[in-house]
Parts: C-alpha cells; sequence; structure tokens
C-alpha cells in the first residue's frame, strides 16, 4: 500500500470574475466540492469561497495528480449547479487553476486565511497574485 502525504493550496475563479457565489450558496458548493474531491480519492481540508472564486487545501489520493483533482473539484461542481433547479443561477469556472503544494507547518496558517475569505474580498481589496493574467469576461 502506498502512503503519500501531498497537500496542495488551489484556487480558480469564475469565468469572468463574474459574481455568481453569494454567501446562501456557500454550503451547497463545500458539499459538491467535498463530493468532487471523495470522486477523486482526495480529501478537502478547508474550503474558502467567495463571490467570484474557491480556495481549496486538498490531501491528494495516493493515485491522483493534480490536473485530475482539478477536473473533479471545478467539473462535478458546475455541472451539479447547473444541472440543479433549486441553484439555477448557474455556475461557470474560468480555464485554468492556481495550485502550490504545502507544507504541513503551512496547513493552519493556509486553512485560516481560508476560513476568512468573504471578509478578506470585499471590495477594498485587491485581486490575489494567483489572478494575474486570468481571463477576462471580454475573453469568453
Amino acid at each position: 500500500m502506498s502512503r503519500v502525504f501531498i497537500v496542495l493550496h488551489m484556487a480558480w475563479a469564475t469565468r469572468g470574475r463574474m459574481r455568481m457565489i453569494p454567501p446562501e450558496r456557500d454550503g451547497a458548493l463545500k458539499a459538491l466540492l467535498n463530493e468532487g474531491a471523495r470522486r477523486a480519492d482526495s480529501t478537502l481540508l478547508a474550503i474558502g469561497v467567495t463571490w467570484d472564486h474557491v480556495h481549496v487545501v486538498a490531501r491528494l489520493g495516493s493515485r491522483t495528480c493534480v490536473s485530475v483533482l482539478a477536473q473533479y473539484l471545478k467539473g462535478f461542481s458546475s455541472h451539479e449547479v447547473n444541472a440543479s433547479p433549486s441553484l439555477s443561477r448557474g455556475l461557470w469556472w474560468q480555464a485554468g487553476y492556481f495550485a502550490e503544494s504545502i507544507g504541513v507547518v503551512d496547513i493552519d496558517a493556509v486553512t485560516r486565511y481560508l476560513s476568512r475569505q468573504r471578509e478578506h474580498h470585499d471590495d477594498s481589496h485587491a485581486l490575489e497574485h494567483w489572478l494575474s493574467g486570468s481571463p477576462t469576461k471580454s475573453d469568453f
């Protein structure tokens, strides 16, 4: 049996940075992201959601690569939201994602950061560094 402990911080935005994720959808979206991770044989340790992007701290499964996890998280969540009449506003993600490995000693700090996403991303804060070069609404 393989023993793997690879932890990632991942983030991605909605298409064109559209404000598609109101606070009342956080619980449903987090449940979908957790299910997507489970289907990718991975585990989410933390999830941070704001109006136009998502962050996760994920532990990769022993046979899961980063691109497969991203595909399950983004693809499964948008498919389920768009297929659900109760979540009818729709959800579309930008192409691509940001991912970086994090060490065990950083998990708590990143998890705390993710827990404050709604407060951190009010209109007084600039875009995060991982968004440079992200597509804009006019790219679609």
